[in-house]
């Protein structure tokens, strides 16, 4: 039985993931976030004119959940994006405030 580990990467460009999310750069959150308790995953980078930046996306936002399911990391939220869900609703905090925002 032969096993080969490949890294997973820490920063991953959203139209990998699903074309609603296209123009944005998803990184893990800096240990910061995860000493004060926050899990999810932060956006890195928006496009100008990308599908993200039309969508309201921001860089500085943090990914909290999809679909009302919250993500503790990039591989949780790699796996629910995965599932290409009818509807993407991603959980969201930007400075203080939490919204959902709807990808289209």
């Amino acid at each position: 039985v032969q096993a080969t580990l490949k890294a997973q990467a820490r920063e991953i460009d959203g139209s990998e993931l699903d074309a609603r999310l296209s123009g944005a750069h998803f990184s893990e959150l800096p240990e910061r976030y995860r000493q004060q308790g926050v899990r999810g995953v932060v956006i890195s980078k928006i496009a100008k004119g990308g599908r993200a930046e039309k969508n309201n996306l921001a860089a500085g936002d943090l990914v909290l959940g999809v679909n009302r399911e919250g993500v503790e990391a990039m591989n949780a939220f790699r796996a629910k994006v995965a599932t290409a869900p009818q509807r993407l609703v991603l959980v969201l905090q930007r400075g203080g405030q939490r919204g959902e925002l709807e990808m289209r």
